[in-house]
């Protein structure tokens, strides 16, 4: 610890893997209870701030490569839009009554009075408050 330059590159290579931070601190004993407390901090600051910030790092580089690009967004929303209409398509098909491709209010009233079928609208995000 001649200069203050030559013990910040002792400090860094205890810190970095350069030197056994044991051997320093041993070196360190002599000096006191106040150096050899502050030392110690000094080690277990620098490690617990590089590991956060390298945890950090991973932990947003994670995230970034789970969530879906642009094009991949778009693809999975076109997708369930399509489940969606083909949902609805079902639903509609099985409440026609006479089967013959249309709804009349009549039918579509007498069907809108089945809570499952307000329920399976209600899923598909149509509200239906009132059939007339």
């Amino acid at each position: 610890f001649k200069t203050v330059q030559f013990s910040i590159a002792t400090l860094a290579m205890c810190t970095t893997g350069g030197k056994d931070w044991e051997t320093i601190f041993n070196l360190i004993v002599p000096l006191g209870w106040w150096s050899t407390m502050a030392f110690a901090f000094y080690i277990a600051f620098f490690t617990f701030a590089v590991m956060n910030i390298l945890t950090g790092i991973f932990v947003e580089n994670a995230m970034s490569l789970c969530k879906p690009n642009e094009q991949e967004a778009l693809r999975i929303r076109r997708h369930e839009a399509e489940e969606e209409a083909d949902e609805l398509a079902t639903i509609l098909e099985t409440l026609d009554g006479d089967m013959d491709g249309r709804m009349s209010l009549a039918e579509f009233s007498q069907v809108m009075a089945n809570e499952r079928v307000i329920h399976m609208f209600r899923k598909l995000g149509v509200d239906i408050k009132d059939a007339e």
